[in-house]
């Protein structure tokens, strides 16, 4: 349970922005990515810091060596600390490939019974989110399951049962950073992962690649002809 709660994250998003893809939902999500780069003024420079006190290519030791938060968790890959994001309770997890920092995250464990409360908390950290790093590039509430009978009073129980999504991303100077509340029908996930963007492909060989692609487009309808 422990590593699936930890790749969590990632994997829901993506399944996030696949739902999105496609529709007329993703066409809003475009809309409002655009918004999001008009109104981006904030942040150009990358931070000091790209997860808590720690920057990515760090080895474990010396992100450990930043940390001041209870260590509870230890493996080659990874390691956790008991933090507190304002007054919510969390883990934050580093991991590791080669020795080298490549994602963090914070993962919020108080279960409530009262399945809305999930959401209050998802809507209080996209707002510190927002003040922190500017509006989202993508922030979408998604139908996994448009047959579910939803009780629009009661959508945190929906989230929780796997019938919707909510999620939002922030593409950050050397970051990209998501929020996600999702479920599986059996527990409630809030995650904030912290990924290493990966670089811009030369202009160059990307020019490159797509003038491959259209002779070969080209040589393959000759051939058919």
């Amino acid at each position: 349970m422990k590593t699936y709660i930890k790749f969590l994250s990632v994997i829901t998003f993506s399944l996030f922005i696949f739902a999105c893809s496609g529709s007329e939902q993703a066409q809003e999500g475009n809309a409002q990515a655009g918004d999001a780069q008009k109104e981006e003024v904030k942040h150009t420079q990358r931070p000091e810091f790209d997860f808590r006190k720690a920057r990515w290519g760090m080895s474990k030791e010396e992100v450990m060596a930043s940390e001041r938060e209870k260590l509870i968790f230890d493996n080659e890959n990874s390691i956790e600390y008991r933090v507190f994001i304002g007054e919510l309770q969390a883990q934050a997890n580093y991991k590791f490939q080669d020795d080298k920092l490549i994602r963090g995250g914070y993962y919020f464990l108080k279960e409530y019974e009262d399945k809305n409360e999930y959401i209050k908390n998802y809507e209080l950290l996209k707002e510190r989110m927002i003040e922190a790093k500017g509006p989202p590039a993508i922030d979408k509430v998604v139908e996994i399951n448009p047959s579910a009978q939803i009780d629009p009073e009661n959508k945190g129980q929906a989230v929780c049962d796997g019938n919707i999504i909510y999620g939002s991303q922030w593409a950050y100077p050397g970051s990209d950073i998501q929020l996600v509340f999702r479920g599986d029908g059996t527990n409630c996930y809030l995650t904030i992962t912290f990924l290493k963007s990966l670089p811009d492909e030369p202009a160059d060989e990307k020019a490159a690649e797509e003038k491959g692609e259209e002779d070969k487009a080209q040589e393959d309808k000759a051939e058919a002809n």
